[in-house]
């Protein structure tokens, strides 16, 4: 099994927690009158839940651009593809 198809697989087993998690059963359980730190339990679980959810995407798709080489903090870029800038005449002040 390759990285990418063990990446995508975690992709959606986040996917698939988020789901149970944001489920009207779960919801449930944290619907309840109280507070914690001054906030009502079930405002608190979706705020926790949902960053939870982000961190564990960014952490997945973080390592995947790491593993690549294109990351953005300062790995090897590759040019783009059929753009070689003003060496053809595109670009600013380029004759027509």
């Amino acid at each position: 099994m390759n990285e990418q198809e063990l990446t995508g697989q975690k992709t959606i087993a986040i996917f698939l927690v988020a789901l149970v998690a944001f489920s009207p059963l779960a919801l449930a359980i944290f619907s309840r009158p109280d507070f914690l730190l001054g906030i009502p339990r079930l405002y608190f679980y979706l705020f926790v839940v949902w960053g939870l959810v982000i961190l564990a995407i960014r952490v997945n798709v973080f390592r995947v651009e790491s593993d690549v080489g294109g990351s953005r903090r300062g790995g090897p870029r590759r040019p783009m593809r059929g753009y070689s800038g003003e060496s053809e005449g595109v670009g600013p002040g380029a004759e027509r």
